[in-house]
């Protein structure tokens, strides 16, 4: 069970937070970097958005819980599961939370596939997911996920089933994870939507 530590959370400038004793640093991705180009070609082109920059996420406290916890499905499924890349779309005043104290699902809006935080390897998907209601000034995160056993998900899905750690849903459009830093925030592309983006689905 990770802890809320954004009361302890300042910044001493726009690339550094500290939480405590832990230091997170932001480091801008140059576009002509061979890295911006490999996180912006995972995006969809049929996402209608202009990216304003990308950054890399250096947390080592998640690092540190997030290998635990690669360690622990590594014995206990021996070795039989995924890490994937996947996005979570959301709005631009939420990623200094997430970055310096991961994903949170008692934040969780929309839950059409399990009560939980919800990835999608399609980020044209996971924008259109999101909450309309964050506007315009959208951050997508892409997001290193563990995925052992999984089973589809609804809405009355508050855990997934015992023996499994996700749940899917539209054909494996989307993840939900349950349990804290099973998921570590590598990546946060900062893109402005176009409002054809704003529709639900």
């Amino acid at each position: 069970m990770s802890l809320d530590l954004s009361f302890l959370l300042f910044s001493v400038d726009r690339n550094v937070y500290f939480t405590g004793n832990n230091k997170v640093n932001i480091i801008d991705i140059p576009k002509s970097s061979e890295e911006y180009k490999d996180v912006v070609g995972k995006i969809d082109t049929t996402l209608n958005a202009t990216i304003r920059k990308v950054v890399k996420v250096d947390n080592r406290l998640l690092k540190d819980y997030y290998n635990q916890n690669k360690e622990r499905y590594r014995i206990s499924l021996n070795g039989i599961f995924q890490e994937m890349q996947l996005f979570h779309a959301t709005a631009d005043r939420n990623v200094e939370s997430i970055v310096t104290n991961n994903f949170n699902k008692r934040y969780t809006v929309r839950s059409k596939f399990g009560k939980g935080v919800s990835f999608s390897p399609s980020a044209e998907y996971a924008n259109r997911y999101c909450n309309r209601n964050v506007g315009y000034n959208r951050a997508l995160i892409l997001t290193k996920v563990l995925v052992g056993k999984s089973h589809e998900g609804s809405y009355d899905t508050y855990e997934p089933m015992f023996g499994y750690d996700t749940t899917t849903g539209n054909d494996g459009k989307v993840y939900v994870k349950y349990n804290d830093n099973e998921f570590y925030p590598e990546y946060v592309v900062y893109y402005n939507i176009d409002a054809i983006g704003l529709f639900s689905l």
